[in-house]
């Protein structure tokens, strides 16, 4: 899972995110930052989206886009 900031942000609180999960990297890309996170295991987690939207990115309108869920 990727959570992509406009600016620094600070990281979603573990509540957001579930159990499990783990900060794997930390990047910037132009004016964007990227944290990635990664679940422990190979099965798949149940994310709540109406929970990570609370994540403080600095957009405007605070969405969720999953890219490349699944086995992978």
């Amino acid at each position: 899972m990727n959570f992509v900031s406009l600016g620094q942000a600070p990281p979603p609180p573990q509540r957001l995110l579930g159990s499990g999960f783990r900060e794997t990297g930390y990047e910037r890309v132009g004016e964007l930052y990227i944290r990635r996170y990664e679940a422990p295991g190979e099965e798949l987690v149940p994310l709540r989206l109406r929970t990570l939207r609370n994540a403080d990115t600095n957009f405007r309108n605070n969405g969720v886009l999953l890219d490349g869920v699944g086995p992978g």
